[in-house]
């Protein structure tokens, strides 16, 4: 299920990205317009899978670990969703009798999972570098 985590991690990637020598989750959340908790929840994720590093203390933040033009979105879609179904599948079972019913479920898996090879295509082509180029 879709839901507004997978933007806010390319939105705080891609601050991370014009910013090389690191920034605070508060300048984060700032530009965000979220509440920093939610920007630290999604760095510690990013973190656990290498996409930045933190330093505390005075001088602390956050910086990435990669070059924007080597991060792609498909990367950041699957850190925040993993294998989870884009489409979840009906949760009741359809009457085996009715021809709709019956052959519904195999249809809308095929298709949904052709229209999220599409997207995770698409995500895979567009880099972070991309991103930024196209909006500053």
């Amino acid at each position: 299920m879709i839901n507004s985590r997978f933007a806010m991690q390319v939105h705080i990637v891609s601050l991370l990205a014009l910013n090389k020598d690191g920034i605070t989750s508060d300048f984060i959340a700032s530009s965000i317009g979220c509440n920093p908790v939610l920007v630290r929840k999604e760095l510690v994720l990013l973190k656990n899978h290498g996409m930045v590093a933190t330093q505390e203390g005075k001088n602390g933040g956050v910086r990435l670990v990669k070059q924007a033009k080597d991060i792609h979105l498909d990367e950041l879609y699957k850190i925040v969703y993993g294998d989870m179904e884009m489409f979840p599948s009906n949760k009741n079972e359809p009457n085996p009798m009715c021809v709709i019913g019956r052959n519904i479920s195999a249809m809308m898996k095929y298709i949904n999972k052709e229209a999220e090879l599409s997207m995770l295509s698409k995500l895979q082509e567009t880099t972070i570098e991309f991103l930024i180029k196209n909006i500053t």
